[in-house]
Protein backbone atom coordinates (compact mmCIF):
# COMPACT_ATOMS: atom_id res chain seq x y z
CA UNK A 1 0.00 0.00 0.00
CA UNK A 2 1.45 3.10 -1.10
CA UNK A 3 1.82 5.90 1.70
CA UNK A 4 -0.43 9.25 0.93
CA UNK A 5 0.84 12.51 -0.14
CA UNK A 6 1.87 15.04 2.53
CA UNK A 7 -0.99 16.41 3.97
CA UNK A 8 -2.57 19.69 2.18
CA UNK A 9 -6.11 21.55 3.39
CA UNK A 10 -7.92 19.89 5.81
CA UNK A 11 -11.32 19.84 3.76
CA UNK A 12 -11.22 19.33 -0.17
CA UNK A 13 -14.46 20.10 -1.65
CA UNK A 14 -13.50 19.99 -5.55
CA UNK A 15 -16.16 17.84 -7.68
CA UNK A 16 -15.05 15.86 -10.62
CA UNK A 17 -15.94 17.49 -13.93
CA UNK A 18 -15.17 14.48 -16.32
CA UNK A 19 -17.81 14.24 -19.11
CA UNK A 20 -20.50 11.99 -18.08
CA UNK A 21 -21.36 9.36 -21.34
CA UNK A 22 -24.00 8.19 -19.77
CA UNK A 23 -26.75 11.35 -19.57
CA UNK A 24 -26.68 11.00 -23.48
CA UNK A 25 -27.19 6.93 -23.55
CA UNK A 26 -30.08 7.55 -21.31
CA UNK A 27 -31.46 9.98 -22.83
CA UNK A 28 -31.39 7.96 -26.73
CA UNK A 29 -33.19 5.48 -24.62
CA UNK A 30 -35.75 7.85 -23.31
CA UNK A 31 -36.00 8.85 -27.07
CA UNK A 32 -36.54 5.50 -28.32
CA UNK A 33 -39.17 4.51 -25.81
CA UNK A 34 -40.92 7.82 -26.63
CA UNK A 35 -40.41 6.52 -30.76
CA UNK A 36 -41.46 2.92 -29.97
CA UNK A 37 -45.07 4.41 -28.59
CA UNK A 38 -45.15 6.30 -31.61
CA UNK A 39 -44.68 3.08 -33.59
CA UNK A 40 -47.05 1.20 -31.81
CA UNK A 41 -50.21 3.62 -31.93
CA UNK A 42 -49.45 4.50 -36.01
CA UNK A 43 -48.99 0.69 -37.08
CA UNK A 44 -52.09 -0.37 -35.08
CA UNK A 45 -54.81 2.48 -35.02
CA UNK A 46 -57.86 1.60 -33.92
CA UNK A 47 -56.33 -1.65 -32.06
CA UNK A 48 -56.32 -0.93 -28.56
CA UNK A 49 -54.88 -4.13 -27.32
CA UNK A 50 -51.32 -3.18 -29.05
CA UNK A 51 -51.88 0.53 -27.46
CA UNK A 52 -52.73 -1.25 -24.18
CA UNK A 53 -49.60 -3.29 -24.84
CA UNK A 54 -46.82 -0.64 -25.72
CA UNK A 55 -48.00 1.92 -22.91
CA UNK A 56 -47.28 -1.23 -20.54
CA UNK A 57 -43.97 -1.84 -22.39
CA UNK A 58 -42.79 2.01 -21.83
CA UNK A 59 -43.95 1.52 -17.90
CA UNK A 60 -41.54 -1.26 -17.59
CA UNK A 61 -38.83 0.28 -19.34
CA UNK A 62 -39.42 3.42 -17.19
CA UNK A 63 -38.79 1.62 -14.09
CA UNK A 64 -35.62 -1.00 -15.22
CA UNK A 65 -33.50 2.31 -17.17
CA UNK A 66 -32.07 3.59 -14.14
CA UNK A 67 -31.08 0.41 -12.80
CA UNK A 68 -29.51 -1.14 -16.19
CA UNK A 69 -26.23 -1.38 -16.53
CA UNK A 70 -24.57 1.21 -19.24
CA UNK A 71 -21.63 1.12 -21.54
CA UNK A 72 -18.15 2.54 -20.01
CA UNK A 73 -16.93 1.63 -16.27
CA UNK A 74 -14.34 3.46 -15.80
CA UNK A 75 -11.08 1.34 -14.32
CA UNK A 76 -10.50 2.37 -10.47
CA UNK A 77 -6.56 2.65 -9.68
CA UNK A 78 -5.49 1.41 -6.79
CA UNK A 79 -5.42 4.38 -3.76
CA UNK A 80 -6.64 6.77 -5.80
CA UNK A 81 -10.00 8.11 -5.16
CA UNK A 82 -12.38 9.34 -7.47
CA UNK A 83 -15.24 12.05 -6.75
CA UNK A 84 -18.50 11.52 -8.63
CA UNK A 85 -22.39 12.16 -8.50
CA UNK A 86 -25.61 10.54 -9.35
CA UNK A 87 -28.87 12.23 -10.57
CA UNK A 88 -31.99 11.38 -12.44
CA UNK A 89 -30.14 11.87 -15.96
CA UNK A 90 -27.28 9.94 -14.61
CA UNK A 91 -28.56 7.03 -12.52
CA UNK A 92 -25.88 4.96 -12.50
CA UNK A 93 -22.10 5.00 -12.57
CA UNK A 94 -19.90 1.40 -12.93
CA UNK A 95 -16.04 1.20 -12.14
CA UNK A 96 -13.54 -1.92 -13.16
CA UNK A 97 -10.83 -3.32 -10.92
CA UNK A 98 -8.28 -6.24 -10.89
CA UNK A 99 -8.87 -8.38 -7.53
CA UNK A 100 -5.92 -10.30 -7.43
CA UNK A 101 -4.75 -14.17 -6.20
CA UNK A 102 -3.43 -14.54 -3.04
CA UNK A 103 -4.38 -10.93 -1.82
CA UNK A 104 -7.67 -8.80 -0.11
CA UNK A 105 -9.11 -6.03 -2.34
CA UNK A 106 -11.13 -3.49 -1.11
CA UNK A 107 -13.77 -0.89 -2.91
CA UNK A 108 -14.62 2.15 -0.41
CA UNK A 109 -17.78 4.92 -1.48
CA UNK A 110 -18.59 7.12 0.68
CA UNK A 111 -21.20 9.83 0.68
CA UNK A 112 -19.34 12.38 1.85
CA UNK A 113 -20.07 15.24 4.25
CA UNK A 114 -20.94 18.57 2.63
CA UNK A 115 -23.04 21.19 2.28
CA UNK A 116 -25.53 20.73 0.18
CA UNK A 117 -25.10 16.66 -0.51
CA UNK A 118 -27.75 14.43 -0.14
CA UNK A 119 -29.04 11.77 -1.09
CA UNK A 120 -29.36 7.55 -0.89
CA UNK A 121 -27.31 5.29 -3.21
CA UNK A 122 -26.66 1.57 -3.11
CA UNK A 123 -22.51 0.50 -3.97
CA UNK A 124 -22.36 -3.66 -5.96
CA UNK A 125 -20.10 -5.81 -6.42
CA UNK A 126 -19.79 -8.22 -9.36
CA UNK A 127 -17.85 -10.62 -11.17
CA UNK A 128 -16.39 -10.12 -14.95
CA UNK A 129 -20.12 -8.16 -15.76
CA UNK A 130 -21.56 -4.98 -14.69
CA UNK A 131 -25.06 -7.45 -15.41
CA UNK A 132 -23.20 -10.33 -13.52
CA UNK A 133 -24.54 -12.01 -10.28
CA UNK A 134 -25.07 -9.98 -7.42
CA UNK A 135 -21.95 -10.96 -5.05
CA UNK A 136 -22.20 -8.38 -2.50
CA UNK A 137 -23.88 -4.93 -2.06
CA UNK A 138 -24.21 -1.81 0.43
CA UNK A 139 -26.76 0.66 1.00
CA UNK A 140 -25.00 4.39 1.94
CA UNK A 141 -26.61 7.66 2.39
CA UNK A 142 -28.22 10.35 4.62
CA UNK A 143 -31.48 10.93 3.36
CA UNK A 144 -33.33 7.77 4.30
CA UNK A 145 -30.27 5.66 5.14
CA UNK A 146 -28.23 6.73 7.92
CA UNK A 147 -24.75 4.84 7.14
CA UNK A 148 -22.14 7.02 4.67
CA UNK A 149 -19.73 4.46 3.79
CA UNK A 150 -19.74 1.24 1.92
CA UNK A 151 -17.03 -1.20 1.96
CA UNK A 152 -16.92 -4.53 -0.21
CA UNK A 153 -14.10 -6.75 -0.19
CA UNK A 154 -12.59 -9.82 -1.97
CA UNK A 155 -10.82 -12.50 -0.61
CA UNK A 156 -8.03 -12.74 -2.99
CA UNK A 157 -6.21 -16.10 -1.56
CA UNK A 158 -9.77 -17.83 -1.26
CA UNK A 159 -10.94 -16.66 -4.72
CA UNK A 160 -7.71 -18.43 -6.05
CA UNK A 161 -7.46 -17.02 -9.16
CA UNK A 162 -7.36 -12.96 -10.50
CA UNK A 163 -10.01 -11.65 -11.91
CA UNK A 164 -11.97 -8.33 -13.15
CA UNK A 165 -14.70 -6.89 -10.96
CA UNK A 166 -17.50 -4.20 -11.27
CA UNK A 167 -18.27 -2.00 -8.47
CA UNK A 168 -21.32 0.15 -9.19
CA UNK A 169 -23.18 3.42 -7.49
CA UNK A 170 -26.30 3.06 -7.97
CA UNK A 171 -29.26 5.95 -7.51
CA UNK A 172 -32.30 5.66 -4.81
CA UNK A 173 -32.96 9.06 -4.03
CA UNK A 174 -31.76 13.02 -4.50
CA UNK A 175 -28.91 13.48 -5.71
CA UNK A 176 -25.78 12.84 -3.90
CA UNK A 177 -22.19 13.09 -4.63
CA UNK A 178 -19.84 10.67 -3.51
CA UNK A 179 -15.99 9.19 -3.51
CA UNK A 180 -14.70 6.15 -4.70
CA UNK A 181 -11.58 4.14 -3.77
CA UNK A 182 -10.07 0.88 -4.49
CA UNK A 183 -6.64 -0.82 -2.83
CA UNK A 184 -5.78 -3.56 -4.67
CA UNK A 185 -2.41 -4.07 -2.38
CA UNK A 186 -2.99 -3.64 1.37
CA UNK A 187 -0.52 -3.35 3.69
CA UNK A 188 0.43 -6.57 5.10
CA UNK A 189 1.26 -6.68 8.99
CA UNK A 190 4.28 -8.18 10.29
CA UNK A 191 5.48 -9.32 13.58
CA UNK A 192 3.95 -7.75 16.93
CA UNK A 193 3.36 -4.72 18.11
CA UNK A 194 2.55 -2.88 14.36
CA UNK A 195 2.59 0.88 14.36
CA UNK A 196 1.91 2.48 11.29
CA UNK A 197 1.88 6.48 11.25
CA UNK A 198 -0.08 7.23 8.22
CA UNK A 199 -3.42 9.38 7.35
CA UNK A 200 -6.78 8.56 4.77
CA UNK A 201 -5.08 10.60 1.99
CA UNK A 202 -6.32 13.38 0.23
CA UNK A 203 -10.01 12.80 -0.57
CA UNK A 204 -9.53 9.26 0.88
CA UNK A 205 -12.22 7.02 1.77
CA UNK A 206 -9.68 3.42 2.58
CA UNK A 207 -6.68 2.51 3.84
CA UNK A 208 -5.95 -1.68 3.98
CA UNK A 209 -3.93 -4.22 5.89
CA UNK A 210 -3.82 -7.78 6.26
CA UNK A 211 -2.84 -10.13 8.78
CA UNK A 212 -3.17 -13.55 8.66
CA UNK A 213 -4.17 -15.29 12.36
CA UNK A 214 -4.19 -18.55 13.23
CA UNK A 215 -7.35 -20.41 15.06
CA UNK A 216 -7.66 -18.37 18.51
CA UNK A 217 -5.15 -15.99 17.85
CA UNK A 218 -6.11 -12.95 19.30
CA UNK A 219 -5.55 -9.61 17.24
CA UNK A 220 -5.86 -5.87 19.22
CA UNK A 221 -6.61 -2.50 16.94
CA UNK A 222 -5.70 0.30 18.70
CA UNK A 223 -6.64 3.84 16.30
CA UNK A 224 -5.32 7.03 17.42
CA UNK A 225 -5.11 10.83 15.90
CA UNK A 226 -2.83 12.89 17.12
CA UNK A 227 -3.95 16.23 19.33
CA UNK A 228 -2.71 18.50 16.59
CA UNK A 229 -5.53 17.76 14.50
CA UNK A 230 -7.78 20.04 15.15
CA UNK A 231 -11.07 19.44 12.95
CA UNK A 232 -13.75 16.51 13.25
CA UNK A 233 -12.88 13.28 12.14
CA UNK A 234 -14.75 9.67 12.30
CA UNK A 235 -12.38 7.19 11.32
CA UNK A 236 -13.36 3.59 11.76
CA UNK A 237 -11.92 0.16 11.83
CA UNK A 238 -13.21 -2.76 10.34
CA UNK A 239 -12.12 -5.86 10.21
CA UNK A 240 -12.92 -8.95 7.47
CA UNK A 241 -12.59 -12.65 7.00
CA UNK A 242 -13.12 -16.00 8.74
CA UNK A 243 -16.20 -17.08 6.62
CA UNK A 244 -16.83 -19.67 3.76
CA UNK A 245 -16.96 -17.00 1.16
CA UNK A 246 -14.77 -14.74 -0.13
CA UNK A 247 -16.98 -11.87 -0.67
CA UNK A 248 -17.91 -8.96 1.92
CA UNK A 249 -19.90 -6.13 2.79
CA UNK A 250 -19.86 -3.81 5.75
CA UNK A 251 -23.49 -3.82 5.98
CA UNK A 252 -23.88 -7.83 5.66
CA UNK A 253 -26.05 -7.49 2.41
CA UNK A 254 -26.04 -10.71 0.64
CA UNK A 255 -22.73 -11.71 1.56
CA UNK A 256 -21.02 -11.91 5.38
CA UNK A 257 -20.34 -8.31 7.10
CA UNK A 258 -17.26 -7.43 9.12
CA UNK A 259 -16.24 -10.28 11.64
CA UNK A 260 -15.68 -6.68 14.06
CA UNK A 261 -15.82 -2.81 13.82
CA UNK A 262 -15.21 -0.42 16.08
CA UNK A 263 -18.24 1.61 16.36
CA UNK A 264 -16.59 4.64 18.71
CA UNK A 265 -18.08 7.93 18.53
CA UNK A 266 -17.06 11.03 17.01
CA UNK A 267 -13.86 12.23 17.52
CA UNK A 268 -12.40 9.11 19.52
CA UNK A 269 -10.05 6.54 19.81
CA UNK A 270 -11.02 3.69 18.29
CA UNK A 271 -10.96 0.17 19.25
CA UNK A 272 -11.42 -3.42 18.15
CA UNK A 273 -10.66 -6.94 19.90
CA UNK A 274 -10.91 -10.42 17.60
CA UNK A 275 -10.47 -14.15 17.99
CA UNK A 276 -9.85 -16.08 15.02
CA UNK A 277 -12.45 -18.93 14.07
CA UNK A 278 -10.12 -20.05 11.55
CA UNK A 279 -6.28 -19.77 10.06
CA UNK A 280 -6.75 -17.42 7.58
CA UNK A 281 -5.57 -13.94 6.22
CA UNK A 282 -7.90 -11.07 7.35
CA UNK A 283 -8.45 -7.89 6.00
CA UNK A 284 -8.51 -4.61 8.42
CA UNK A 285 -9.85 -1.64 6.97
CA UNK A 286 -9.42 1.96 8.19
CA UNK A 287 -12.47 4.00 7.04
CA UNK A 288 -13.82 7.54 6.73
CA UNK A 289 -16.89 8.26 7.23
CA UNK A 290 -17.44 11.95 7.69
CA UNK A 291 -15.89 14.37 5.26
CA UNK A 292 -12.98 15.00 2.36
CA UNK A 293 -10.08 15.26 4.99
CA UNK A 294 -6.82 14.01 5.02
CA UNK A 295 -6.97 12.99 8.64
CA UNK A 296 -3.47 12.03 9.94
CA UNK A 297 -3.24 8.34 12.33
CA UNK A 298 -1.70 6.26 14.37
CA UNK A 299 -2.09 2.09 13.61
CA UNK A 300 -1.69 -0.15 16.73
CA UNK A 301 -1.84 -3.91 15.72
CA UNK A 302 -0.97 -6.24 18.47
CA UNK A 303 -1.41 -10.07 18.22
CA UNK A 304 -1.65 -12.49 21.44
CA UNK A 305 -1.10 -9.98 23.56
CA UNK A 306 1.36 -7.41 24.63
CA UNK A 307 4.91 -8.84 25.72
CA UNK A 308 5.67 -8.28 29.50
CA UNK A 309 9.48 -7.59 30.36
CA UNK A 310 10.76 -8.76 33.85
CA UNK A 311 10.89 -6.09 36.13
CA UNK A 312 9.39 -3.11 33.40
CA UNK A 313 5.94 -2.05 34.13
CA UNK A 314 3.13 -1.23 31.43
CA UNK A 315 0.49 0.79 32.16
CA UNK A 316 -2.82 1.56 30.21
CA UNK A 317 -6.34 2.59 30.60
CA UNK A 318 -10.11 0.54 30.70
CA UNK A 319 -13.24 2.26 30.30
CA UNK A 320 -17.02 1.18 29.02
CA UNK A 321 -15.79 1.30 25.23
CA UNK A 322 -12.51 0.03 25.91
Amino acid sequence: MAKRAALGSPCLQTRNTRPRPFASLYNRSRVFALTLEGGLSSNVSGTHRFRSVGAALLIVMGALLPALPLAGALPLVDSTPLLDSLDGANPRDDHSFTGAAGTWSAVGTLLYEQAGNSGDLRSELRRNSTSGALLAYDPLGNFYTRSPLSVLAIDGSAVGASDTYFVSEILNNVAPAYAVEFEGAPFTIIGSPFNDASSIGASGVIQSYQVFLNKRDTVDVRLTVPTSFTYNYNLQLYLFGGAATPYYSSSASVSPGPATISGGPLNSVQYLRFIAPVDAWYLLVVGNTKELMDVPYNLSVVTNGRTLLDAVAVSGTLDTYN
